[in-house]
């Protein structure tokens, strides 16, 4: 496992790449218009090297915009593109009222914790069908990507 740190004024972005295409991406800070480039350019590496399976963990999030939430919409539906999966573990209380404002809840894949995150994706990536994992771009996705970008 590797360990990447990036920092921007507003946001820290701590990763750790786990094995079969994962990686676990740990935010603390704002997640705005500005920090969101950071985080996007982050990805794209990832995504470059072949990484497709996501856990973000959304306990350190202190600010998120409508930016920060198109970003995670955009990066699900490029995920689906790949077959791959995007989990949130311990959003805070503001990531949560902003992601049922908008009713990413029922289409985003929440669970209790890190730990719950990393066995999930130890059991997707083993070929794993998970119960109650949403994979794939619904129609529900499509009526919160309206949403947002409104």
């Amino acid at each position: 496992m590797s360990n990447d740190i990036y920092k921007t004024n507003q946001l820290q972005i701590v990763s750790v790449k786990l094995p079969n295409e994962c990686i676990v991406v740990r935010l603390m800070g704002v997640l705005d218009s500005s920090s969101v480039l950071e985080l996007e350019s982050a990805v794209k590496q990832w995504l470059d090297k072949g990484i497709v399976h996501f856990v973000f963990d959304l306990s350190g999030i202190t600010q998120l915009t409508s930016s920060g939430a198109g970003f995670f919409i955009n990066l699900h539906r490029i995920l689906c593109d790949h077959r791959g999966v995007l989990l949130f573990t311990q959003p805070s209380e503001i990531v949560k009222e902003i992601f049922d404002l908008l009713g990413l809840t029922l289409c985003i894949n929440i669970v209790p914790d890190l730990q719950t995150g990393r066995a999930i994706m130890n059991k997707i990536t083993q070929g794993e069908r998970i119960k109650d994992i949403k994979i794939g771009w619904s129609s529900a996705e499509k009526i919160v990507d309206k949403r947002v970008n409104e």
